[in-house]
């Protein structure tokens, strides 16, 4: 709806497949894709502490998820990562 109103609805499908590259489920497509992933995944890089708040604020983000089911899917992100 932002995008009609501020007349980019044309750059809907590129910034749809940008971010549908932060779920990395495959190698990004192009340059600017393979940006916003580097950039996505920078917090994995960050001090200790910075990182710590960070997962704070993704267990806050999922608070209705049971903590053994929250901890085994985000395991499996992590790995999967790697």
């Amino acid at each position: 709806q932002w995008l009609d109103q501020a007349g980019l609805a044309a750059l809907r499908p590129a910034l749809r497949e940008l971010i549908m590259a932060t779920c990395h489920q495959a190698p990004p497509g192009d340059a600017d894709a393979a940006l916003v992933v580097d950039i996505d995944l920078a917090i994995l890089a960050a001090p200790a502490p910075v990182y710590a708040r960070y997962e704070a604020d993704v267990r806050a983000e999922y608070a209705w998820v049971p903590e053994p089911l929250f901890r085994a899917g985000r395991g499996k992100l992590l790995r999967q990562l790697l």
